[in-house]
């Protein structure tokens, strides 16, 4: 009978040993080094350079880091001060040797929190957006090959979205700048495809180059359409922000 209890006792200690352990919070992610700088305001651009110890943001926006911290699109953020879309700030910031890169957003956010006493709440906001479907027709997306060697890559500009051996969500998430608003995947195609989408760089225009705008390209391109809806979005709500200190 004792042997019994003490067994018994045994495993509920290692019990509550073992839910103590689950309950314990995370550690936080933060960078080991990390320089926050006032830029230049009349500079002409920013730039967000990364690496497997860190990240670079030059020259940039409170709300552009933003972006790159919480990895949402400009129309995801509401609130805040005035300067966070005009004061520049440069930031080098380095992980400690063996944190994984994919951290580099959370340790972001860490910093804000700490430099720029970044207080933020989340809320689902009923807003307009873009539903993508196949247009009458059927798309003309091409299937990737997977035979390829060095197959798979994406890149984006003004005029132009081009990938290689991609998953049709990297084009949806790329078009909601071009388009001006957020685009949900409704085409029900799966697999990797083999694009290229050239479109004038403002919407409802043509420019000298005489491209259609983003709406018109990707019907006539691709065999898609983006059709105006209603959905909830997740928005980041700025409560607090403050210009940080340099150091």
């Amino acid at each position: 009978m004792w042997h019994g209890e003490a067994t018994m006792r045994q495993i509920t200690i290692l019990l509550l040993a073992t839910v103590a352990s689950a309950q314990q919070p995370a550690a936080r992610v933060e960078f080991e080094v990390a320089s926050v700088k006032a830029g230049d305001p009349l500079a002409p651009g920013m730039s967000v350079h990364s690496s497997p110890s860190g990240i670079l943001l030059e020259n940039n926006t409170l709300k552009n880091i933003l972006l790159n911290a919480y990895k949402i699109r400009a129309d995801q953020i509401e609130g805040g001060p005035k300067w966070m879309e005009s004061a520049r700030f440069t930031i080098d910031a380095k992980l400690p040797q063996g944190v994984a890169r994919n951290l580099v957003p959370e340790a972001l956010q860490n910093l804000l929190a700490d430099r720029f006493q970044l207080r933020i709440h989340r809320e689902t906001r009923i807003k307009s957006a873009f539903a993508l479907i196949q247009a009458k027709g059927g798309t003309k997306l091409q299937k990737a090959p997977h035979d390829e060697p060095g197959h798979g890559g994406f890149s984006a500009g003004p005029r132009k979205l081009q990938g290689r051996g991609v998953p049709l969500s990297t084009l949806v998430y790329a078009l909601a700048g071009p388009a001006g608003a957020p685009v949900f995947d409704r085409t029900e195609l799966e697999g990797e495809y083999d694009f290229t989408l050239e479109f004038a760089a403002q919407l409802g225009t043509g420019d000298s180059e005489t491209l259609p705008d983003i709406f018109a390209a990707i019907q006539q391109q691709l065999g898609l359409k983006l059709e105006p809806i209603k959905a909830p979005i997740e928005v980041l709500v700025i409560d607090r922000a403050e210009k940080p200190s340099e150091n």
